[in-house]
């Protein structure tokens, strides 16, 4: 009869047992005497030595990620062998879990887009208030700024100019397919045009 498997005896690990009570890579760290604690992916690297090092930033100043970022400008961090936003990470070690799973790292000085991390410009905030502070900021996508969209802001302004034309017409002289004609006259998209 086989045993049953276990989980890893460190907090908050969910992986299997390899070895003395522990996963692979807790097994690995156990063995050399590294500590146990630090999340796996972050064990002794420079981006966490950073991110400690300025967990208590008082700067008034945004703070810029010196790591990797996405095409978008946000800095990203290997957490436990998966991508996350930089300014996530940073939130949750200055003021902690976030309260449900639905809250984002907001950016109260607009600037997550250029890479700042500044922990006193982070706060925890639910989808529509950060969408909120992004209309204010002047950041969220809409439009052209959208990664996806298929036509300007100025062909959109056209195809409300030509309200009231069969989509046909509209479709033929702008270049613009009937559903996107739709969706812009109708109001589902392009409203801020």
């Amino acid at each position: 009869m086989a045993k049953p498997k276990r989980i890893c005896k460190v907090d908050g690990c969910s992986k299997w047992v390899h070895g003395h009570g522990h996963c692979k890579p807790h097994y690995r760290r156990f063995k050399s005497g590294k500590d146990m604690t630090t999340p796996i992916g972050l064990a002794n690297g420079a981006v966490l030595a950073w991110m400690n090092e300025h967990i208590l930033f008082s700067g008034s100043e945004c703070l810029d990620w010196p790591f990797a970022k996405v095409e978008s400008g946000y800095g990203r961090v290997n957490v436990l062998g998966k991508s996350k936003n930089a300014s996530q990470i940073m939130c949750q070690m200055a003021h902690g879990e976030a309260p449900t799973e639905n809250h984002q790292a907001a950016h109260l000085c607009g600037k997550g887009h250029l890479g700042c991390v500044n922990p006193q410009h982070l706060q925890w905030q639910t989808p529509a208030e950060n969408n909120a502070d992004k209309a204010n900021h002047g950041t969220l996508p809409l439009g052209e700024r959208v990664y996806n969209a298929t036509i300007s802001d100025e062909t959109a302004r056209k195809v409300k100019e030509m309200r009231g034309k069969p989509y046909a017409d509209i479709e033929g002289q702008l270049g613009v397919k009937k559903h996107v004609i739709g969706s812009i006259l109708s109001g589902r998209t392009w409203r801020h045009v």
